[in-house]
Protein backbone atom coordinates (compact mmCIF):
# COMPACT_ATOMS: atom_id res chain seq x y z
CA UNK A 1 0.00 0.00 0.00
CA UNK A 2 1.00 3.60 -0.42
CA UNK A 3 2.64 4.62 2.85
CA UNK A 4 2.64 8.38 2.30
CA UNK A 5 1.29 10.46 5.14
CA UNK A 6 -1.92 12.30 4.32
CA UNK A 7 -3.39 15.23 6.22
CA UNK A 8 -6.94 15.98 5.08
CA UNK A 9 -8.55 19.26 6.04
CA UNK A 10 -12.17 20.23 6.47
CA UNK A 11 -14.20 19.12 3.45
CA UNK A 12 -17.72 20.42 3.71
CA UNK A 13 -20.62 21.11 6.01
CA UNK A 14 -23.74 19.00 6.28
CA UNK A 15 -27.12 20.64 5.66
CA UNK A 16 -27.51 20.76 9.44
CA UNK A 17 -26.32 23.76 11.41
CA UNK A 18 -24.96 21.69 14.26
CA UNK A 19 -22.59 19.45 12.27
CA UNK A 20 -19.65 19.46 9.92
CA UNK A 21 -18.06 16.67 7.90
CA UNK A 22 -14.37 16.02 7.38
CA UNK A 23 -12.53 13.37 5.41
CA UNK A 24 -10.23 11.38 7.67
CA UNK A 25 -8.50 9.43 4.88
CA UNK A 26 -9.03 8.69 1.21
CA UNK A 27 -6.76 7.41 -1.54
CA UNK A 28 -7.40 6.82 -5.23
CA UNK A 29 -7.81 3.14 -6.04
CA UNK A 30 -8.27 2.16 -2.40
CA UNK A 31 -11.25 0.90 -0.44
CA UNK A 32 -11.14 2.25 3.13
CA UNK A 33 -13.63 0.90 5.63
CA UNK A 34 -14.82 -0.56 8.95
CA UNK A 35 -13.68 1.63 11.86
CA UNK A 36 -15.95 -0.45 14.10
CA UNK A 37 -13.71 -3.44 13.45
CA UNK A 38 -10.55 -1.68 14.61
CA UNK A 39 -11.47 0.74 17.40
CA UNK A 40 -11.27 4.36 18.49
CA UNK A 41 -9.49 6.00 21.46
CA UNK A 42 -9.16 9.58 22.68
CA UNK A 43 -7.13 11.66 25.10
CA UNK A 44 -8.65 15.13 25.20
CA UNK A 45 -8.51 16.47 21.64
CA UNK A 46 -6.17 13.70 20.49
CA UNK A 47 -8.13 10.98 18.68
CA UNK A 48 -6.90 7.70 17.22
CA UNK A 49 -9.05 5.52 14.97
CA UNK A 50 -8.26 2.21 13.28
CA UNK A 51 -9.62 1.00 9.95
CA UNK A 52 -8.87 -1.25 6.98
CA UNK A 53 -7.54 -0.49 3.50
CA UNK A 54 -7.91 -2.72 0.44
CA UNK A 55 -7.85 -2.38 -3.33
CA UNK A 56 -11.02 -0.77 -4.68
CA UNK A 57 -13.08 -2.84 -7.10
CA UNK A 58 -16.65 -1.79 -7.75
CA UNK A 59 -19.16 -4.42 -6.68
CA UNK A 60 -22.87 -3.55 -6.79
CA UNK A 61 -23.78 -6.67 -4.83
CA UNK A 62 -21.11 -6.66 -2.11
CA UNK A 63 -18.30 -4.62 -0.64
CA UNK A 64 -16.30 -2.80 -3.32
CA UNK A 65 -12.98 -4.31 -2.30
CA UNK A 66 -10.96 -6.62 -4.55
CA UNK A 67 -10.88 -10.07 -2.88
CA UNK A 68 -7.67 -10.97 -4.71
CA UNK A 69 -5.67 -8.53 -2.56
CA UNK A 70 -5.19 -8.54 1.20
CA UNK A 71 -6.49 -5.67 3.31
CA UNK A 72 -4.18 -3.85 5.72
CA UNK A 73 -5.01 -2.55 9.17
CA UNK A 74 -3.96 1.09 9.61
CA UNK A 75 -4.89 4.02 11.83
CA UNK A 76 -5.32 7.78 11.64
CA UNK A 77 -4.57 10.32 14.34
CA UNK A 78 -5.95 13.79 14.97
CA UNK A 79 -4.39 16.26 17.41
CA UNK A 80 -7.06 18.94 16.99
CA UNK A 81 -10.34 17.26 17.86
CA UNK A 82 -10.92 15.61 14.51
CA UNK A 83 -10.43 18.59 12.19
CA UNK A 84 -7.27 17.21 10.54
CA UNK A 85 -5.83 13.70 10.41
CA UNK A 86 -2.55 11.90 9.72
CA UNK A 87 -2.29 8.32 8.50
CA UNK A 88 -0.17 5.84 10.50
CA UNK A 89 0.80 2.32 9.42
CA UNK A 90 1.97 0.23 12.41
CA UNK A 91 3.22 -2.98 10.86
CA UNK A 92 2.64 -4.93 14.07
CA UNK A 93 -1.10 -4.72 13.39
CA UNK A 94 -0.61 -6.82 10.24
CA UNK A 95 1.74 -9.45 11.66
CA UNK A 96 0.84 -13.10 11.99
CA UNK A 97 1.44 -15.33 14.97
CA UNK A 98 1.40 -14.43 18.65
CA UNK A 99 3.82 -12.95 21.14
CA UNK A 100 4.34 -14.58 24.52
CA UNK A 101 2.29 -12.99 27.33
CA UNK A 102 4.33 -10.51 29.38
CA UNK A 103 2.44 -10.66 32.66
CA UNK A 104 0.55 -7.76 34.21
CA UNK A 105 -0.83 -4.96 32.04
CA UNK A 106 -1.26 -1.46 33.43
CA UNK A 107 -4.79 -0.79 32.20
CA UNK A 108 -4.97 2.55 34.05
CA UNK A 109 -1.86 4.08 32.49
CA UNK A 110 -2.83 7.62 31.34
CA UNK A 111 -1.75 6.92 27.74
CA UNK A 112 -3.13 3.39 27.60
CA UNK A 113 -4.98 1.84 24.65
CA UNK A 114 -6.21 -1.73 24.19
CA UNK A 115 -7.20 -3.26 20.86
CA UNK A 116 -8.94 -6.54 20.01
CA UNK A 117 -9.33 -8.15 16.60
CA UNK A 118 -10.40 -11.75 15.96
CA UNK A 119 -8.39 -13.85 18.46
CA UNK A 120 -5.63 -11.25 18.86
CA UNK A 121 -5.18 -8.37 21.25
CA UNK A 122 -2.67 -5.53 21.54
CA UNK A 123 -1.99 -2.76 24.02
CA UNK A 124 -0.06 0.49 24.06
CA UNK A 125 1.30 2.83 26.72
CA UNK A 126 1.94 5.71 24.29
CA UNK A 127 -1.49 6.37 22.75
CA UNK A 128 -1.15 3.76 20.03
CA UNK A 129 2.08 5.02 18.55
CA UNK A 130 3.67 1.70 19.47
CA UNK A 131 1.60 -1.43 20.05
CA UNK A 132 2.72 -4.48 21.99
CA UNK A 133 1.47 -7.79 20.59
CA UNK A 134 -0.23 -9.50 19.03
CA UNK A 135 -1.14 -11.67 21.99
CA UNK A 136 -3.65 -14.49 21.87
CA UNK A 137 -6.93 -13.96 23.69
CA UNK A 138 -7.84 -17.28 25.34
CA UNK A 139 -10.72 -19.15 23.71
CA UNK A 140 -12.47 -19.76 27.04
CA UNK A 141 -14.07 -22.98 25.74
CA UNK A 142 -15.22 -21.32 22.51
CA UNK A 143 -14.42 -22.82 19.10
CA UNK A 144 -13.68 -19.45 17.46
CA UNK A 145 -13.29 -15.83 18.52
CA UNK A 146 -14.17 -12.84 16.34
CA UNK A 147 -13.34 -9.93 18.64
CA UNK A 148 -13.62 -6.21 18.08
CA UNK A 149 -12.50 -3.54 20.52
CA UNK A 150 -15.02 -3.19 23.35
CA UNK A 151 -13.75 -3.10 26.92
CA UNK A 152 -14.43 -1.42 30.27
CA UNK A 153 -11.57 -0.68 32.69
CA UNK A 154 -12.84 -0.87 36.28
CA UNK A 155 -9.47 -0.78 38.02
CA UNK A 156 -5.82 -1.51 37.38
CA UNK A 157 -6.57 -5.19 37.90
CA UNK A 158 -10.18 -5.64 36.73
CA UNK A 159 -11.27 -5.17 33.12
CA UNK A 160 -14.33 -6.43 31.23
CA UNK A 161 -13.98 -7.53 27.59
CA UNK A 162 -16.86 -8.04 25.18
CA UNK A 163 -16.06 -10.63 22.52
CA UNK A 164 -17.98 -12.32 19.71
CA UNK A 165 -17.75 -16.09 19.51
CA UNK A 166 -18.99 -18.63 16.99
CA UNK A 167 -22.43 -20.14 17.43
CA UNK A 168 -22.79 -23.91 17.73
CA UNK A 169 -22.70 -24.17 13.92
CA UNK A 170 -19.21 -22.62 13.83
CA UNK A 171 -20.42 -19.33 12.31
CA UNK A 172 -19.86 -15.93 13.97
CA UNK A 173 -22.83 -14.93 15.97
CA UNK A 174 -22.90 -14.58 19.76
CA UNK A 175 -21.41 -12.05 22.19
CA UNK A 176 -20.04 -12.88 25.62
CA UNK A 177 -18.35 -10.97 28.43
CA UNK A 178 -14.96 -12.02 29.79
CA UNK A 179 -13.06 -10.60 32.75
CA UNK A 180 -9.56 -10.31 34.10
CA UNK A 181 -9.15 -9.66 37.81
CA UNK A 182 -5.36 -9.84 37.86
CA UNK A 183 -4.31 -7.21 35.30
CA UNK A 184 -4.40 -9.47 32.27
CA UNK A 185 -2.44 -12.41 33.61
CA UNK A 186 -5.51 -14.64 33.18
CA UNK A 187 -8.97 -14.25 31.67
CA UNK A 188 -12.27 -15.90 32.63
CA UNK A 189 -15.62 -16.35 30.92
CA UNK A 190 -18.25 -14.30 32.76
CA UNK A 191 -21.56 -14.34 30.85
CA UNK A 192 -23.43 -14.55 27.57
CA UNK A 193 -24.95 -11.16 26.83
CA UNK A 194 -28.01 -12.18 24.80
CA UNK A 195 -29.79 -15.39 23.77
CA UNK A 196 -28.17 -17.33 20.95
CA UNK A 197 -29.49 -16.57 17.47
CA UNK A 198 -31.13 -19.48 15.60
CA UNK A 199 -28.72 -21.65 13.62
CA UNK A 200 -31.31 -23.01 11.18
CA UNK A 201 -32.01 -19.75 9.33
CA UNK A 202 -28.72 -19.16 7.52
CA UNK A 203 -25.27 -17.81 8.28
CA UNK A 204 -26.38 -14.22 8.75
CA UNK A 205 -28.19 -14.74 12.03
CA UNK A 206 -26.12 -13.12 14.73
CA UNK A 207 -25.85 -11.08 17.94
CA UNK A 208 -22.56 -9.29 17.42
CA UNK A 209 -20.45 -6.12 17.54
CA UNK A 210 -21.28 -4.90 21.03
CA UNK A 211 -20.73 -1.34 22.19
CA UNK A 212 -20.78 -1.06 25.98
CA UNK A 213 -20.89 1.74 28.55
CA UNK A 214 -20.79 1.72 32.34
CA UNK A 215 -23.77 3.40 33.99
CA UNK A 216 -22.77 2.99 37.65
CA UNK A 217 -21.03 0.50 39.90
CA UNK A 218 -22.02 -3.00 38.69
CA UNK A 219 -24.42 -1.53 36.10
CA UNK A 220 -23.71 -1.67 32.37
CA UNK A 221 -25.61 -1.42 29.12
CA UNK A 222 -24.47 -2.78 25.79
CA UNK A 223 -25.81 -2.19 22.29
CA UNK A 224 -25.85 -5.14 19.88
CA UNK A 225 -26.13 -5.57 16.14
CA UNK A 226 -28.83 -8.21 15.76
CA UNK A 227 -30.08 -10.21 12.83
CA UNK A 228 -32.62 -12.98 13.24
CA UNK A 229 -34.42 -14.34 10.18
CA UNK A 230 -35.75 -11.37 8.21
CA UNK A 231 -35.39 -8.98 11.15
CA UNK A 232 -32.35 -6.77 11.66
CA UNK A 233 -32.05 -4.18 14.37
CA UNK A 234 -30.03 -2.64 17.20
CA UNK A 235 -31.13 -3.28 20.77
CA UNK A 236 -29.87 -2.82 24.31
CA UNK A 237 -29.14 -5.31 27.09
CA UNK A 238 -28.52 -4.33 30.72
CA UNK A 239 -26.63 -5.87 33.63
CA UNK A 240 -27.05 -4.76 37.24
CA UNK A 241 -24.78 -7.41 38.79
CA UNK A 242 -21.35 -6.56 37.43
CA UNK A 243 -21.92 -8.18 34.00
CA UNK A 244 -22.65 -11.62 35.47
CA UNK A 245 -26.08 -11.66 33.83
CA UNK A 246 -27.97 -9.60 31.26
CA UNK A 247 -31.58 -8.75 30.44
CA UNK A 248 -33.20 -7.12 27.43
CA UNK A 249 -33.75 -3.39 27.98
CA UNK A 250 -34.89 -1.64 24.80
CA UNK A 251 -35.01 -1.46 21.02
CA UNK A 252 -32.98 1.41 19.56
CA UNK A 253 -33.92 1.12 15.90
CA UNK A 254 -35.41 -1.41 13.48
CA UNK A 255 -34.40 -2.32 9.92
CA UNK A 256 -30.73 -1.42 10.51
CA UNK A 257 -27.96 -3.84 9.51
CA UNK A 258 -25.00 -1.89 10.90
CA UNK A 259 -23.07 -1.98 14.17
CA UNK A 260 -23.82 0.59 16.88
CA UNK A 261 -21.40 3.11 18.36
CA UNK A 262 -22.60 3.89 21.88
CA UNK A 263 -21.16 6.62 24.06
CA UNK A 264 -21.92 7.97 27.54
CA UNK A 265 -21.77 11.75 27.37
CA UNK A 266 -20.30 14.02 30.01
CA UNK A 267 -23.80 15.13 31.06
CA UNK A 268 -24.95 11.53 31.58
CA UNK A 269 -26.97 11.10 28.40
CA UNK A 270 -26.32 8.09 26.17
CA UNK A 271 -25.63 8.61 22.47
CA UNK A 272 -25.74 5.94 19.80
CA UNK A 273 -24.76 6.24 16.11
CA UNK A 274 -25.19 3.81 13.20
CA UNK A 275 -25.21 3.63 9.42
CA UNK A 276 -28.42 3.46 7.41
CA UNK A 277 -27.97 1.02 4.52
CA UNK A 278 -31.17 1.79 2.67
CA UNK A 279 -32.09 4.93 0.73
CA UNK A 280 -31.49 7.66 1.67
CA UNK A 281 -28.13 6.18 2.66
CA UNK A 282 -26.48 7.95 5.56
CA UNK A 283 -25.36 8.16 9.18
CA UNK A 284 -27.91 8.47 11.97
CA UNK A 285 -27.90 8.90 15.76
CA UNK A 286 -30.22 8.82 18.75
CA UNK A 287 -30.00 10.11 22.34
CA UNK A 288 -31.30 8.53 25.53
CA UNK A 289 -31.88 10.57 28.69
CA UNK A 290 -32.75 7.56 30.88
CA UNK A 291 -29.73 5.27 30.49
CA UNK A 292 -31.02 3.46 27.43
CA UNK A 293 -34.56 2.64 28.53
CA UNK A 294 -36.02 4.90 25.83
CA UNK A 295 -34.56 6.70 22.82
CA UNK A 296 -35.33 10.08 21.32
CA UNK A 297 -36.08 10.97 17.73
CA UNK A 298 -33.60 9.92 15.06
CA UNK A 299 -30.95 12.52 14.23
CA UNK A 300 -29.71 12.62 10.64
CA UNK A 301 -26.00 13.39 10.68
CA UNK A 302 -25.86 13.06 6.91
CA UNK A 303 -27.97 11.48 4.15
CA UNK A 304 -25.84 11.90 1.01
CA UNK A 305 -24.45 8.35 0.83
CA UNK A 306 -23.89 6.85 -2.61
CA UNK A 307 -24.77 3.26 -1.71
CA UNK A 308 -25.43 0.85 1.13
CA UNK A 309 -21.68 0.17 1.56
CA UNK A 310 -21.09 2.54 4.50
CA UNK A 311 -21.22 2.94 8.25
CA UNK A 312 -19.44 0.89 10.94
CA UNK A 313 -19.06 4.01 13.13
CA UNK A 314 -17.13 4.75 16.30
CA UNK A 315 -17.64 7.90 18.39
CA UNK A 316 -15.85 9.97 21.03
CA UNK A 317 -16.75 13.18 22.86
CA UNK A 318 -14.35 16.12 22.79
CA UNK A 319 -13.60 18.29 25.84
CA UNK A 320 -15.84 21.02 24.35
CA UNK A 321 -18.81 18.61 24.36
CA UNK A 322 -18.99 17.97 20.63
CA UNK A 323 -19.12 14.39 19.36
CA UNK A 324 -16.81 13.09 16.64
CA UNK A 325 -18.45 10.16 14.85
CA UNK A 326 -16.13 8.33 12.45
CA UNK A 327 -17.32 5.88 9.77
CA UNK A 328 -16.69 4.78 6.19
CA UNK A 329 -18.61 6.39 3.38
CA UNK A 330 -18.99 7.09 -0.34
CA UNK A 331 -20.70 9.97 -2.12
CA UNK A 332 -21.30 11.09 -5.69
CA UNK A 333 -18.24 13.37 -5.53
CA UNK A 334 -16.14 10.78 -3.66
CA UNK A 335 -17.47 7.46 -5.01
CA UNK A 336 -14.74 5.21 -3.60
CA UNK A 337 -15.20 4.22 0.02
CA UNK A 338 -13.20 6.45 2.37
CA UNK A 339 -13.06 7.26 6.08
CA UNK A 340 -15.05 10.31 7.12
CA UNK A 341 -16.11 11.96 10.36
CA UNK A 342 -19.01 14.14 11.45
CA UNK A 343 -18.34 16.63 14.25
CA UNK A 344 -21.65 17.52 15.85
CA UNK A 345 -23.29 19.05 18.91
CA UNK A 346 -25.59 16.59 20.69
Amino acid sequence: MNKKIFIIFLLTCTPFAFAENVIVYQQSGKFCAWPANEGVWSWGNEILVGFNIGVYKYNPDGHSVDPDYATDTVQARSLDGGQTWTLETPQVLNQGGFQKPIGAINFTHPDFAYKSRLSKYYFSYDRGRNWQGPFEFPKLDQTRLIARTDYIVNSQCEVLFFVTAAKSDGVEGRTFCAVTKNAGRTFDFLSWVAPSPPIDAGDHNFTVMSSTVKIADDTYITALRQRRGNSQYIDIYKSIDGAKSWNYLSLVVNNINNPPAMLKLADGRICIAYGQRYSPYGIKAKISTDNGQTWGSEITLRNDGLSWDLGYPRSIQRPDGKIVTIYYYATVTNPQQHIAATIWQP
